[in-house]
């Protein structure tokens, strides 16, 4: 039989709404690495905020960051941190445009005090339809590595991805074109929701599209 490598994704995939991992999913990795399969996780999470119940299945390597950092076999391959000088241009472009945003980088996620309040004001059942609203409250609640914006120091602190929330449309289109030319933009909310109407509203990852 042909050896193949399979990758696997976290929200949605070996985790759903119950946010635990299921013994079903456990054993159906663990045959695929017995068949002599390669496994990978594939995650747009930083390595900081991978469960270990989920780094205990024993995979042969891990994607996260949406790529940003690739290790296998415990031996880092690769990484590609966002340059700092984009990174500060990026926090300067947000505050100014009132969009809530977190910097993902080894040490933790350093997000602004509205991330925090925006996600108590959700109702739980609204999360519920976007898996990635699920794991940013997931994190939150479990306090995994989440730390302050003020304790984030750009010259210490190599940021792979960032993850942001704008309450309102317009603002964020007001960003788009400056943000473009640097980053692949991933948008979760639905294209055509009324922003001002339709809870959780919109959530972006965006990562360096070159080294």
């Amino acid at each position: 039989m042909e050896k193949q490598s399979i990758f696997f994704d976290i929200d949605g995939t070996l985790m759903g709404a119950s946010r635990r991992l299921k013994l079903s999913t456990l054993l159906a990795v663990q045959l695929a690495k017995m068949k002599g399969h390669h496994v990978y996780l594939c995650t747009g999470r930083s390595t900081k905020s991978i469960d270990k119940s989920i780094l205990g299945i024993g995979f042969d390597g891990v994607i996260a960051s949406a790529g940003g950092h690739i290790e296998v076999n415990h031996h880092l391959i690769f990484e590609n941190a966002i340059d700092k000088l984009i990174v500060s241009y990026v926090i300067l472009l947000f505050t100014n445009h009132h969009i809530l945003f977190s910097l993902e980088a080894k040490e933790g996620i350093f997000q602004v005090p509205g991330v925090k309040k925006f996600f108590d004001d959700r109702h739980r059942q609204l999360e519920k339809k976007n898996v990635e609203l699920m794991r940013f409250k997931e994190e939150r609640r479990t306090n995994i590595m989440r730390r302050p914006i003020s304790e984030f120091d750009i010259d210490q602190h190599h940021v792979f991805k960032i993850t942001f929330i704008s309450p309102n449309k317009e603002d964020f289109e007001k960003c788009r074109s400056f943000l473009e030319p640097y980053f692949n933009i991933v948008i979760f909310s639905k294209e055509k929701e009324n922003y001002q109407k339709v809870m959780p509203f919109v959530v972006l990852s965006s990562i360096p599209m070159n080294p």
